[in-house]
């Protein structure tokens, strides 16, 4: 899968989000002892309204920042009741988990 690249000039039609996160699945804590390439897991995010990507990233600073718990819902779509931490998202997309790579 690739991620589409954010270019900073480009605000017409932006109506998705992705974020690159390192997930303590794909890390092992001495991959640079192994020699393994870390790959990074992705989540889409569906913009509530185009071209509001900056203030959805500035939005997930602000709650990490603010957050006084362990775990964190970013965007739940599963329960019979959509959660989303801000009303910037409208839907969670593409959810990818990466493997560890040997290089």
């Amino acid at each position: 899968m690739t991620t589409p690249a954010l270019d900073p000039g480009i605000t017409v039609g932006i109506s998705d989000a992705w974020f690159q996160v390192l997930s303590p699945l794909n890390n092992n804590g001495d991959a640079l002892e192994t020699n393994d390439v870390i790959v990074s897991d992705s989540v889409q995010l569906t913009l509530t309204d185009d071209n509001t990507h900056k203030d959805v990233i500035e939005a997930l600073v602000e709650f990490f920042g603010s957050a006084r718990q362990n775990m964190l819902i970013i965007g739940d779509d599963l329960s019979t009741a959509t959660e989303y931490f801000s009303p910037l998202i409208s839907g969670v997309g593409t959810i990818s988990v990466a493997a560890v790579v040997a290089s």
